[in-house]
């Protein structure tokens, strides 16, 4: 029934945070649902403040963190035996070259997470995909310099769906 505008949480994350609390603390609102990975991250922190949990119903910040963590959630998936595209893990000490002469091509390269708060900001970490190990090497030190740990997986063809669901 209204729009209330609010601090980019992406340019300012303090402000987005500073208006939420004093938005919710209002008593004006029976819940607040965060709908993006980053207005959950920054909400996370503040349950405690914002009082009662059905105001602002998300679990803790640890259980966000985890569902945001795209290899977390390629685990869960494969011990509850949901099929997932192949993913090539480094070795403890392998080296990058190494590591790029052991897997198997063409791959994708994908950030663990979709936003990574770095500096004050947030980091959009983009997909990429390597033909052999020159390309790979490429692009992995590209994609680990936005953010860390990226996934490597086998690249399946075909057309990418997503489902979104609030339940």
């Amino acid at each position: 029934s209204g729009v209330v505008p609010y601090p980019s949480p992406l340019k300012d994350p303090q402000g987005f945070q500073e208006f939420l609390q004093s938005e919710v603390l209002d008593g004006r609102y029976r819940v607040v649902l965060p709908m993006t990975d980053v207005t959950v991250q920054l909400t996370a922190p503040l349950l405690a403040a914002l009082g009662r949990r059905e105001i602002v119903p998300l679990p803790g910040e640890e259980k966000i963190n985890r569902v945001q963590d795209k290899r977390e959630v390629l685990d869960v998936a494969g011990r509850v035996g949901i099929m997932c595209p192949a993913l090539f893990e480094a070795k403890q000490d392998e080296g990058l070259e190494a590591y790029a002469r052991r897997i198997s091509y063409p791959v994708v390269i994908k950030p663990r997470v979709s936003r990574y708060r770095r500096d004050g900001g947030w980091v959009f970490g983009p997909v990429a995909f390597a033909r052999d190990a020159s390309e790979f090497i490429n692009k992995y030190q590209a994609a680990s310099a936005e953010i860390p740990a990226p996934l490597v997986q086998e690249v399946i063809q075909g057309e990418g769906q997503g489902v979104f669901l609030m339940m």
